[in-house]
């Protein structure tokens, strides 16, 4: 679960699903440990895209 996506110096607290991810966003997540693998996989796979 998404808690909270700081972007600069603003905090977005209980994101939406149509709220968009930009580059230099940080997540505040919480899930279990497994599922935080998961995301942590996903998240370098899509670092690895091009755009």
């Amino acid at each position: 679960m998404v808690l909270a996506i700081l972007r600069g110096d603003q905090v977005i607290s209980k994101p939406s699903a149509g709220d968009q991810l930009s580059l230099g966003d940080l997540l505040i997540v919480l899930g279990l440990r497994d599922q935080l693998h998961r995301l942590e996989k996903l998240a370098a796979n899509l670092s690895n895209c091009k755009t």
